[in-house]
């Protein structure tokens, strides 16, 4: 959570149609604005970024516990299953 920053969450908070329209409206234009945000270095290569999580793929050697290792194999086999159709 953001503890940082004044306010209440909006789950503590009467959900009234009136300040839901005006949360949606916001983050519709959050989205925009980083719809259209533009940067030299954001197409480089984010281990994060999960476009491209089946690079990491390759380091799974390295999970030495085979139990751990198959857990993220399925999550991987999953993430290529389901997700890429979703976010390409």
């Amino acid at each position: 959570m953001i503890s940082f920053m004044p306010g209440k969450h909006l789950a503590e908070v009467e959900q009234s149609e009136e300040l839901l329209t005006e949360f949606g409206a916001s983050l519709g234009k959050i989205d925009k604005l980083i719809g259209e945000f533009k940067h030299p270095g954001i197409h480089g290569h984010f281990s994060w970024d999960l476009r491209q999580a089946s690079a990491q793929f390759v380091h799974i050697n390295y999970i030495k516990d085979d139990h751990k290792r198959r857990i993220v194999q399925a999550a991987g086999s999953m993430l290529e299953d389901e997700l890429w159709g979703v976010i390409y």
